[in-house]
C-alpha cells in the first residue's frame, strides 16, 4: 500500500505546518483589510494570513502537485475503472481495516486517496508516452519474459550445489512438497510445500524469480535460478492459457512499458510534459520553482 501514500498529499502535514508557524499571540501580526475568519479577544485571523501561511510552508510542492495533475489530465484520460481496479485489491486486502490504513498513511478519506492513485496513474501514461515500441521488441519480450498469471511454488536453498541436488532428487520423483519442507530456506512458504501463491507480470517479487517463473509451463520445474536470496527451485502448479501474440498484444505492450519504468524514468517524463505546457508563472514567489519550463 504504501506505494500509494503520496507526499503531496498535506493535509495533516497543513495542520501540524500551521500550529507550528502561527503568530502564538506573541508577534506582531501584519495588517491586512481580507476577509476574517477567526477573531478573539486581542485580534483576529484574516483570510490572507491563513494563505501567505501555507503558501510559504507549503506552496511549491502544492502548486506543483496541482500543475501536474492538470496538465497531465487534460493529455492523458485516466478512467474511473482503472482507478478501481488499483484500490479494489488494497480495499479487500485491509478489509474493515481500510479506513484506519488509509488515516495511518496521511489520507483523511478514500477520495483522497483515488485523487493520489489517479495522479500516480498519469504520471505513467506520461512515462509511457515516451517509451518507444516496436512490434519486434513486444514479439520477444512476449516469447522470451511475457506470462499469464500463474500459481508458484519454490524451493530455496543457499548454493547451486544443493540446488541441483533438490532438482534432481524431483526428476527421480521426490514430492516437491515434501522436499520443500526438508531443504527450503524460505520460511514464509516452506511448511506450506513451497507456495509463493500467484505471479504476474506486476506482481513485486526479484526480477530473476519472475522472469522464470512466467516462462515456465505447467508442471514444469526450473534449472536453479539465482537471486539475492539464494538458488531457487521454481515450479508453476496452474497457470491461465497464455494467448496468442496477437490477442494479447495491447496487454503484451503495457506490461513491456512498465519494465522500462523507473521513478527517475517516469520523473523525467513528467518533467518533459510539464515543459512543453509552456507554463507562464504569473507570481514571482514561484518564478523558480519553474525556471527550468
Amino acid at each position: 500500500m504504501k506505494k500509494w501514500m503520496m507526499s503531496f498529499l498535506l493535509s495533516g502535514a497543513v495542520v501540524v505546518g500551521l500550529a507550528a508557524c502561527s503568530d502564538n499571540g506573541e508577534g506582531e501580526a501584519k495588517e491586512d483589510n481580507s476577509e476574517v475568519l477567526v477573531e478573539f479577544e486581542g485580534g483576529t485571523v484574516t483570510k490572507d494570513e491563513l494563505y501567505n501561511a501555507m503558501k510559504d510552508m507549503f506552496g511549491e510542492q502544492t502548486l506543483n502537485t496541482l500543475l501536474q495533475e492538470k496538465v497531465l489530465n487534460a493529455k492523458f484520460d485516466i478512467s474511473e475503472e482503472k482507478i478501481d481496479e488499483q484500490v479494489a485489491p488494497i480495499k479487500e486486502q485491509f478489509g474493515e481495516n481500510f479506513e484506519m490504513a488509509l488515516q495511518q498513511n496521511g489520507f483523511t478519506s478514500e477520495e483522497e486517496f483515488r485523487r493520489a492513485v489517479k495522479l500516480d496513474l498519469l504520471r505513467q501514461e506520461a512515462a509511457k508516452s515516451q517509451i518507444d515500441v516496436s512490434d519486434e521488441d513486444l514479439q520477444t519480450y512476449y516469447e522470451e519474459e511475457w506470462g499469464t498469471p500463474r500459481k508458484v511454488r519454490h524451493i530455496l536453498v543457499e548454493d547451486e550445489e544443493t540446488a541441483k541436488e533438490v532438482k534432481q532428487k524431483i526428476e527421480e520423483g521426490g514430492d516437491f512438497a515434501e522436499l520443500a519442507k526438508e531443504y527450503s530456506t524460505d520460511p514464509g512458504s516452506k511448511d506450506s510445500g513451497g507456495e509463493v501463491g500467484e505471479v504476474a507480470v506486476d506482481t513485486n517479487m526479484v526480477e530473476p524469480f519472475k522472469k522464470a517463473a512466467l516462462s515456465l509451463d505447467v508442471n514444469e520445474v526450473s534449472e536453479p535460478v539465482e537471486s539475492q536470496y539464494g538458488f531457487h527451485i521454481i515450479q508453476v502448479t496452474e497457470a491461465e492459457e497464455k494467448p496468442a501474440f496477437e490477442d494479447a498484444k495491447e496487454q503484451v505492450k503495457a506490461d513491456y512499458q512498465k519494465t522500462k519504468m523507473d521513478a527517475a524514468s517516469i520523473q523525467e517524463a513528467v518533467d518533459k510534459v510539464m515543459d512543453e505546457a509552456k507554463l507562464d508563472v504569473k507570481d514571482e514567489d514561484f518564478k523558480d520553482l519553474f525556471a527550468q519550463q
